[in-house]
Formats: C-alpha cells, structure tokens, sequence
C-alpha cells in the first residue's frame, strides 16, 4: 500500500509540476523571455524579434539579459484587444 501511495503522490507532483510553476513565475516581480513565454502568449523568440524592431513591451536590460515586468506585458497585451463586430 505504502508503494502505490509514494507512487500516486509522484504522479500528482509531476502532473501538477507546470500549473506549480506557472504560480512561481506569476509571484515574481521580473520575468527572463523564457519565463515570459511560460505565463503569457508571448514566444522568447517574438519577444527578441520585436525587441531587436525597436516595437514591443517595454523591456528592462540588465547586462546582456533582458527581463519584463508582468505589468508591462499585460499593458501590451491590453493594448492589442480587438473588439469583433457585431
């Protein structure tokens, strides 16, 4: 019985492991591309695309990093709504 328990707790853990991380990454207050691209409809590489265009979120650089604040993400991603027609 033991077995089987220590067997379905490690199954919750890895079932749960993304949700798990997703709340980590919302809890911070920066946020690496990567991690961006983990909360938010936003792919790393967009991201440097749109950076490289001088268009996009507003960024902060930090040596040869970049990191986002989640406030600024949302503020792009708000900005973007489209209303559909009626």
């Amino acid at each position: 019985m033991e077995i089987q328990a220590e067997q379905i707790r490690r199954a919750m853990a890895e079932a749960l492991a993304p949700l798990v991380e997703i709340e980590t990454l919302k809890a911070r207050d920066y946020l690496s591309p990567k991690e961006v691209e983990v909360v938010y409809p936003l792919p790393a590489s967009t991201l440097e695309k749109m950076r490289k265009a001088g268009r996009g979120p507003r960024y902060i650089k930090r040596g040869k990093g970049v990191l986002y604040r989640h406030a600024d993400i949302r503020a792009y991603l708000d900005a973007r709504c489209q209303m559909t027609g009626n």
